[in-house]
């Protein structure tokens, strides 16, 4: 499938903060067929031009532009709308893609997801897996292949999460007997069955609840923080935020001990507290973290043994997955 790429930037051409060279490699990577890849400066008039010439196009965007752009051609898009992970507007319409994304995506996610091209009437779903090889993911989807006829998909992986979106030519039901023999197959690594990555999940439960979280990092210096947090008012998730380093050795009762003190001056709220502290070692990293409420905290240990550039991502991955797991439990008392 070919597409044109427009990047639109609202101040110099010359000064734009955008990843060129990251899109060019993973359109590479993914051998796309592109015949325009060009930045423009941005004009309503001009994008408007671009979407009546038709042809599938991805346009990238500062957030707040999108929205109206949209809107000012709504008439030519049509209804056949999608939005994924509530950052890219996807358009189907007469076997043609018209995809808005704002300049922050990440591109494996972009071109993961605009790749998989159901066929017009197929059933779709996706399934967010943690912790399992592409390859045994592809594996499963082969021996379901075999039951399912009709069945595409397109898999995602990155580090220890893997996306995957199918289409198959189901019933009318709610949840029909494919979906369940979908569902079957993964349900050892299932965290989301929806769009919802890690973070958004978090933040749901976390409302749902009507919980606020404290949290103290060591070794990730900040960044379940900033992942949880992202792009929303922190007040409302957040009792506390703290980036402390563990003193001394790094054990399981010292790491419980300071997730004790989350709580301190807390009694008229709620709190999930979260603590991680740990050490880099030669050829990794080894996490010691807690988490849990006044009646609940569970001590977890990981250890990686990846390029330590890559170490914290795959630390904060294990560590969003387990604080997942872990509002999801039913804390009952009778």
């Amino acid at each position: 499938m070919e597409y044109k790429i427009y990047i639109f930037n609202n101040d110099k051409l010359q000064d734009i903060d955008f990843d060129f060279l990251g899109l060019q490699n993973i359109l590479a990577s993914y051998n796309a067929d592109i015949s325009v890849f060009t930045l423009q400066k941005f004009d309503k008039s001009l994008v408007s031009e671009i979407i009546k010439e038709g042809g599938n196009l991805i346009l990238f965007f500062r957030n707040q532009d999108i929205d109206d752009v949209i809107c000012d051609n709504i008439k030519i898009l049509g209804n056949n709308k999608h939005i994924i992970d509530d950052q890219i507007a996807l358009f189907n319409n007469d076997d043609k893609k018209i995809v808005f994304v704002p300049y922050d995506l990440n591109w494996k996610v972009l071109l993961g997801k605009i790749n998989f091209n159901p066929k017009r009437g197929n059933k779709t779903c996706t399934f967010k897996l943690f912790s399992v090889s592409k390859k045994r993911v592809e594996e499963i989807l082969s021996g379901l292949k075999n039951e399912i006829d009709s069945l595409e998909y397109s898999v995602l992986s990155r580090r220890l999460l893997v996306d995957v979106y199918i289409s198959y030519n189901g019933t009318d039901d709610l949840i029909d007997d494919n979906q369940v023999k979908i569902a079957t197959a993964f349900r050892d690594f299932i965290y989301s069955e929806n769009s919802l990555g890690l973070s958004r999940s978090i933040r749901q439960i976390v409302n749902l609840k009507g919980i606020k979280l404290a949290i103290c990092e060591g070794i990730t210096g900040g960044s379940i923080l900033k992942e949880i947090c992202s792009n929303i008012c922190i007040k409302e998730l957040l009792a506390e935020g703290r980036v402390e380093y563990l003193k001394g050795d790094i054990t399981a009762d010292e790491v419980y001990k300071q997730t004790l003190t989350l709580f301190d001056d807390k009694d008229n709220q709620d709190i999930f507290a979260i603590n991680v502290q740990g050490k880099f070692e030669e050829d990794g990293i080894t996490c010691i973290y807690a988490m849990g409420n006044k009646n609940s905290i569970d001590v977890y240990k990981n250890t990686f043994k990846v390029r330590k550039e890559e170490a914290v991502e795959y630390a904060v991955e294990a560590i969003l997955f387990n604080i997942v797991k872990k509002l999801r439990q039913n804390n009952l008392s009778f």
